[in-house]
């Protein structure tokens, strides 16, 4: 932050920490202990009152990471809404109009699905992800790209249609 010449003291006024990673948690926690001891820190996980119902039928299965989300997406968009997150999973999640975390789907991410083809296709190598000439690959490489550009896109398209369906 002093690099950005940000003013610790006036910049942050409060620090919520949400990882769905152990390790990463403690270090996160670590970091504020030690860079940001004056600043109020949460750790978002099961049972920290975030003000926002989780509907789920066992709301400690949801990850902090998704309450963080759905948080973030109800405040600056109400509710009803979707949240989609493309990380180490894709994870789609469902906020109710009264702002009722309802729950979602997971389903593995565009790095986990790539790394899988790669590992299991001998032929197939890795490729640097870019939007290719067409839908229709003319070549391996670009038939990865549009695989992957265009069929997780597809996926996102065709999930929010179906939860906007059960939203109304």
């Amino acid at each position: 932050l002093d690099l950005e010449d940000v003013d610790i003291a006036t910049a942050v006024t409060g620090i919520a920490i949400s990882s769905s990673v152990p390790e990463v948690t403690a270090g996160l926690r670590q970091m504020a202990a030690r860079w940001f001891s004056h600043i109020p820190c949460v750790i978002v996980g099961p049972g920290v009152k975030t003000g926002m119902p989780i509907l789920y039928d066992n709301p400690k299965e949801v990850g902090p990471d998704r309450v963080a989300n759905a948080i973030a997406a109800h405040d600056l968009y109400g509710g009803p809404c979707i949240v989609v997150d493309l990380g180490t999973a894709t994870t789609f999640d469902a906020i109710s109009p009264a702002g009722e975390y309802l729950g979602g789907a997971i389903v593995p991410g565009v790095a986990i699905s790539l790394e899988a083809l790669f590992q299991h296709a001998a032929a197939l190598r890795r490729v640097e992800i870019a939007e290719p000439r067409s839908a229709i690959g003319r070549t391996t490489v670009e038939a990865i790209q549009s695989g992957t550009l265009y069929g997780f896109a597809a996926q996102v398209d065709g999930m929010c249609a179906r939860f906007e369906a059960e939203l109304g």
